[in-house]
């Protein structure tokens, strides 16, 4: 692949580890999925779909209030 040239793969990877790498750097941080799509500058649909995998990875939970936390956090 030419250089400059991302696939969508590696784009939803490196959303993936950076939201992920937040949440653990800052273990009080509370987002809703609009906040947290702003905050890593990435569309929501997809913002969503990141944080739906790491509630199933175990990484973050959603809170009945619709904001995602660390997973030591729920």
């Amino acid at each position: 692949m030419p250089p400059g040239v991302t696939t969508v793969i590696d784009d939803a990877s490196a959303a993936k580890r950076q939201i992920d790498s937040q949440f653990r750097e800052m273990p009080g941080l509370r987002l809703t999925s609009a906040q947290a799509a702003r905050l890593f500058g990435i569309p929501q649909a997809d913002c969503e779909r990141v944080l739906a995998e790491l509630v199933s990875a175990g990484a973050i939970v959603r809170r009945a209030d619709g904001r995602y936390v660390s997973g030591g956090q729920a």
